[in-house]
């Protein structure tokens, strides 16, 4: 009922001008906070929603993600919203098969914030049997430069490309991943059709799997040039039973 407390500054051997500035002090009940429900995972994406805030001087939400728990407002700005009634919104641009934590900061009109419960996710893997054009990455992690290339493809409009319309840069490893759930398959198998044209067999080409992320087997590999499709079917089948089974296109180069 008597609580005191001060603001100090302390100068040591040597005077000077003052440093310290204090304003616009307040002391008050945090904000009621919110409840972040159980979050929705895809592929790349996770959405989220909440229950919508009470506050009579209610300012903004703002979602915050983490690669760790005990999310803070220091972690990624996932979006934000002056209005109590836009309780939801969905994160994009995720990666495949990682694992995300987050919380719902509630604002007042003084700045003074609040956070929600936390929850977690992981990103989930594409459903079996699965078919991409591959038209477009929306399926896809990629690193380097990979992206459609419209020069010839096998089928539609465009195939994917390490280096899309150029040549493709030295002393680089690239890939692109994703995941499917082969649960419930019996004899799963990986089809594609490749082309390809590398300056030396110190360059090439592979198709790796992994039913973790950090082990992986090569299923395939290519070098030197073969400028016309040819279609290539790789048996899954000794992973049958994998529910986030990762394939990566990946192309190194000297």
């Amino acid at each position: 009922s008597g609580l005191r407390f001060r603001f100090v500054a302390t100068n040591g051997q040597y005077g000077g001008q003052s440093d310290l500035h204090v304003d616009d002090v307040a002391i008050e009940d945090m904000p009621a906070n919110v409840t972040l429900d159980a979050l929705t995972p895809h592929l790349k994406s996770i959405d989220l929603s909440w229950s919508e805030s009470a506050l009579g001087d209610f300012d903004r939400y703002e979602v915050y993600r983490s690669t760790s728990s005990n999310v803070t407002v220091a972690n990624d700005l996932v979006c934000s919203s002056t209005n109590p009634a836009e309780n939801s919104c969905t994160d994009t641009g995720l990666s495949i098969g990682a694992t995300y934590y987050y919380r719902v900061f509630v604002f007042n009109s003084r700045e003074v914030a609040t956070p929600s419960n936390e929850k977690s996710t992981t990103t989930v893997p594409l459903t079996f049997p699965f078919a991409d054009s591959m038209e477009n990455l929306d399926n896809w992690d990629a690193t380097g430069t990979w992206g459609p290339d419209g020069t010839s493809p096998y089928a539609g409009s465009f195939s994917l490309a390490d280096s899309p319309v150029d040549n493709y840069p030295v002393s680089t490893n690239t890939q692109i991943l994703t995941a499917v759930n082969l649960t419930g398959s019996t004899w799963p198998v990986l089809t594609f059709w490749d082309r390809y044209a590398f300056a030396d067999n110190g360059d090439w080409a592979y198709v790796e799997v992994s039913p973790n992320g950090s082990t992986w087997t090569r299923v395939y590999s290519a070098t030197l040039t073969r400028t016309t499709w040819a279609r290539q079917q790789i048996d899954l089948s000794p992973w049958k039973t994998q529910p986030n089974l990762r394939i990566r296109f990946g192309v190194s180069t000297n």
